[in-house]
């Protein structure tokens, strides 16, 4: 079972340096008053369907990408504000990352890298 996380290109590319997906305090977090830094996913594919909110939250012009989570530990502590999401005050390992789709295109790649190597003026 995966979870999913929504994620811009910037994001995807620290995830790629760092080796980790950090809990933060993003945009969305400054919006809703959120104190504590978290990683938040949508539990399953079917909830990340049926929220179309998401795409709004971010600019037109941006390029983002779905990353496919492999279901862990991590996710289990956390309390769950919303029945659609789970979330996790640590850090997500790049290894947990299994897939990385192209939210543009709906291309899936097996890495981080290989959805980079799309973005040729990128060098990690």
């Amino acid at each position: 079972m995966y979870h999913y996380h929504v994620t811009t290109l910037d994001s995807l590319i620290s995830i790629e340096q760092s080796g980790y997906l950090f809990p933060t305090i993003g945009p969305r977090s400054l919006k809703f008053k959120e104190s504590i830094p978290m990683v938040y996913a949508f539990k399953d594919y079917q909830a990340l369907s049926n929220s179309n909110w998401i795409w709004d939250e971010f600019d037109d012009d941006e390029h983002l990408f779905i990353l496919h989570i492999q279901n862990s530990i991590l996710f289990a502590c956390a309390e769950r504000a919303n029945p659609w999401e789970v979330s996790s005050s640590f850090p997500v390992p790049k290894h947990l990352i299994k897939s990385v789709q192209n939210a543009q295109t709906d291309d899936v790649f097996d890495s981080i890298e290989q959805a980079l190597q799309d973005y040729p003026s990128i060098h990690c």
